[in-house]
This record gives structure tokens, C-alpha cells and sequence, in this order.
């Protein structure tokens, strides 16, 4: 990994400018002790946020040569039209129609494949969300890239695995539409996601909120991209699962101490209702738009490394079964 810049990070004068009078911690309802519907901060329409002005300074500074070729390729992506929803529903079995989702996702490339039945506060508040299921999807980018985070080689590889993965959810999405079932596909980088992704993660089973923000999974650790569907096919749920992320965080600080903007906090914190493992809006996001992205978090985090995940995993699990 590149060396990290000199802590106290101090954002451009221009973005200073731009911050606008509330804080998107309270946006995102840090400190609240009452369960809600997230509200929508960023990658959405810049005229209706807040910080709509910071998200097109970035957009400004940003989106050129390779940055403006994967954008576009995006958009491309998701103007394609999805296959029509077939006249007569196939019925199925929920059983059967969850095997046969996850084998047709594993087929495609996915690693992994959970299925969740939606919280409502998972849904942003400016948005409707007429599914019962969400089926996540993740696929792993290349660690070798991801280590070199902040640099250019680390960001063409997440947005390249953004659209690669949200190419699959689509596939998933016509395949299930072609059954006669509703489906819809959300991730990449083009279209505004209708919900938060990475609760669907965790309680689909795909795995564990790390302290950086990320899900950790024990497969790739926090070195993937997400990307889901939304049906009312019949589906069976998975259960979220415990490798041990909690403790292993709690007692490591190499992402706390990376973080050049000091965004990342040492304990959970209280957010709308759930105490969870929380990034500082304020400070990461200053310094994602100045780098065009970031990932030194994941890029320093020991669950990222080829073929640790599933042993950390292990390892945790054993811990947990000898204290007990």
C-alpha cells in the first residue's frame, strides 16, 4: 500500500467552502436512539442534497480519462432494457426457486449469494420499495489492486467490479422476470440505490460490519463489491452469521490508524436506533473526493490478504467455542 498522508489530513479550501450548514452525521442519524428510514446524502440527484455541492466538485475533478470511460460504460449498463416479465408465473417451491437463484448467481461468477427479506428502514426515505426479498450478490477484486489504495489502479479496479457485479444482478434479474416473477437489479456506480446494501449483507449471511464501514466476509474478507436484486419470487431466507468480526475489530486499529482523515472511530456508536460500527461522513468523504476514491482501509485491513479470510474465520470460531 502506498505510504498514507501525514494525519492530520486538512481538506482543499475549495471543498471547505462547500460544506454545507448540517452535518451528514446528522443526516445519517448518528447519536439518534430511535430506528428509522435512512435519508438519502449522496450519489443521488446533487439539486435535491445538501451536499449535492461537494458530490459535484468531485464529479468535476474526477470523472476524466479512464474515471469518465468506466462511468460511461456504467451508464450504458444501466440504460440496457430488462427482459419483460413473462405473462404466467412458474410455481415453484420457495426451496427450489433459492437453490436454483443461487445456483444461476454462482454460475454467473458470484462468490457468494444470501437472500433477505427487507427491513422497511433499510428503505431511503425518498423511496419506495414494493419487494419482499433482496438477494445479494458479491464478487471479490483483486487484492494485488486494492493495496495500492489510494492510487489509480485501486479505483479502476472497485469501479470495474462494481459494474461487473451489477452485470450479474441484472443477468439474475432477467432470469427471474423470464419465470414470470417481478425482479429488479440495483448496485454500480450509475444508478441511486433504493436501499442499504450492506444491512441486506449481514443479515443475508454474506457476513459482518467491520469497524471500517465495510462488510467482512469469510471468503474475501472486506475486498468485494455488493451488488442485489429485489423480487417477489418465493424465496427462502438465510440467517445472518457470527465469524468473529466484532471481537477481531475491537482489539485491531490498523484501519483506525491508516485512516488519514481520522475517520474511523475506536468503539460502536449509536445510529438511528442500532449501535453499530460507524465512518465519520464529514471527514471520510473530504478526502474520498480529493483521491477519487479511497480504500486504504480495506487496503490495510488483515481480513483483505489472499486466503486469510476463511482462516481468520476459523480462528474466531474456534476462540468463541473455547471461552464458552
Amino acid at each position: 500500500m502506498t505510504d498514507a498522508p501525514d494525519r492530520p489530513y486538512e481538506p482543499h479550501p475549495e471543498q471547505v467552502a462547500l460544506i454545507p450548514s448540517v452535518s451528514g452525521n446528522e443526516i445519517n442519524g448518528l447519536g439518534e436512539t430511535e430506528k428509522r428510514r435512512p435519508t438519502v446524502i449522496y450519489w443521488d440527484n446533487p439539486e435535491t442534497l445538501p451536499h449535492g455541492q461537494l458530490m459535484m466538485w468531485y464529479v468535476r475533478r474526477n470523472y476524466q480519462g479512464d474515471r469518465l470511460k468506466t462511468r460511461r460504460r456504467a451508464e450504458e449498463i444501466e440504460a440496457g432494457i430488462l427482459e419483460p416479465v413473462a405473462d404466467t408465473a412458474i410455481e415453484d417451491s420457495a426451496a427450489n426457486w433459492t437453490a436454483k437463484v443461487k445456483q444461476e448467481a454462482l454460475d454467473l461468477g458470484a462468490t457468494q449469494v444470501g437472500i433477505s427479506a427487507i427491513d422497511p428502514n433499510w428503505v431511503f426515505d425518498r423511496y419506495e420499495v414494493g419487494f419482499k426479498w433482496v438477494i445479494v450478490l458479491a464478487q471479490p477484486m483483486e487484492y494485488d489492486l486494492i493495496a495500492t489504495s489510494p492510487s489509480g489502479p485501486a479505483l479502476n479496479e472497485v469501479l470495474e467490479k462494481y459494474n461487473d457485479i451489477y452485470i450479474k444482478s441484472r443477468q439474475i434479474a432477467d432470469w427471474i422476470r423470464q419465470q414470470g416473477w417481478q425482479a429488479d437489479p440495483y448496485g454500480g456506480v450509475a444508478n441511486p440505490d433504493r436501499l442499504t446494501i450492506i444491512p441486506g449483507a449481514v443479515e443475508s449471511g454474506i457476513g459482518q460490519l467491520g469497524k471500517h464501514g465495510s462488510t467482512i466476509s469469510p471468503v474475501s474478507g472486506p475486498c468485494f463489491r455488493l451488488a442485489f436484486v429485489l423480487s417477489d419470487l418465493p424465496l427462502v431466507p438465510d440467517a445472518p452469521q457470527d465469524i468473529g468480526v466484532d471481537e477481531f475489530c475491537t482489539s485491531c486499529k490498523l484501519c483506525q490508524e491508516a485512516c488519514p482523515p481520522e475517520a474511523i472511530k475506536p468503539v460502536k456508536q449509536l445510529v438511528r436506533g442500532t449501535e453499530k460500527w460507524y465512518v465519520d461522513f464529514d471527514k471520510c468523504v473530504l478526502y474520498f473526493n480529493e483521491n477519487d476514491g479511497c480504500g486504504i482501509c480495506l487496503a490495510v485491513c488483515p481480513w483483505s490478504r489472499p486466503g486469510v479470510a476463511p482462516r481468520l474465520a476459523e480462528k474466531m470460531r474456534r476462540r468463541k467455542e473455547h471461552s464458552i
